[in-house]
């Protein structure tokens, strides 16, 4: 009774329903009646699939990125591309996500741990793990007091100096730099007075920092 109606299509479609009076000793003989109907089938969410963005490193307080990607598939299998936002991402618990540790959650100034992004549609849900790692970077190192600068020829280095670590969270830090912290220190040769450069590195996570000091022989 019904023509021009297909279960794939999400587009408007116009239907005819007809009916036959198949009584021929009524007062319509047998008549055919029509009559036009309009329908639009809604597509539903038949799966969602997440992709996690690609950063994985991040320093402490930095926000989370939300270049990942979330497709929707649906039941008429077209596809469709939704935003990532920053509140899909939380603790693996579910719970707000904190950019921020507390300086004892971290070890040797990093803590790894897994996050999970979740993006609901049309009563489906999408979820997948997401594995970061987090530092607590050092931003600057300081010379603590008045190391020594002036040294005789083939004089190892001074085993008393103390730099000061500032990271980005948590109390300063005082370490005894050694030798090999400061690579470019050489006391092979005379300098005749003129100071010779040696940076004090320090490296800690991938991050290395830099304090200029001088010395003379």
């Amino acid at each position: 009774m019904v023509s021009g109606y297909s279960a794939t299509t999400t587009q408007d479609q116009n239907l005819t329903v007809t009916y036959k009076d198949t009584d021929t000793d009524s007062y319509t003989n047998g008549q055919d009646f029509t009559a036009n109907l309009k329908v639009t089938l809604s597509k539903e969410v038949k799966k969602i699939d997440i992709t996690a963005p690609s950063k994985t490193k991040y320093e402490h307080g930095e926000a989370i990125a939300t270049d990942g990607t979330i497709t929707v598939t649906f039941t008429d299998n077209t596809t469709e591309q939704r935003t990532m936002k920053a509140n899909m991402i939380t603790e693996n618990d579910g719970s707000p996500l904190n950019m921020s540790p507390a300086v004892s959650e971290y070890t040797n100034n990093k803590i790894n741990k897994t996050l999970k992004i979740t993006y609901t549609e049309d009563g489906k849900v999408g979820t997948i793990n997401y594995p970061i790692e987090i530092i607590n970077k050092v931003q600057t190192i300081t010379i603590k007091g008045t190391p020594k600068t002036t040294y005789n020829v083939n004089e190892a280095l001074d085993n008393n100096i103390t730099i000061t670590i500032h990271r980005q969270t948590g109390a300063d830090e005082d370490i005894t730099v050694t030798a090999s912290m400061i690579p470019s220190f050489n006391t092979t040769t005379e300098t005749s007075g003129t100071p010779r450069s040696s940076d004090i590195e320090y490296t800690e996570n991938g991050t290395t920092v830099k304090k200029y000091h001088t010395h003379t022989q």
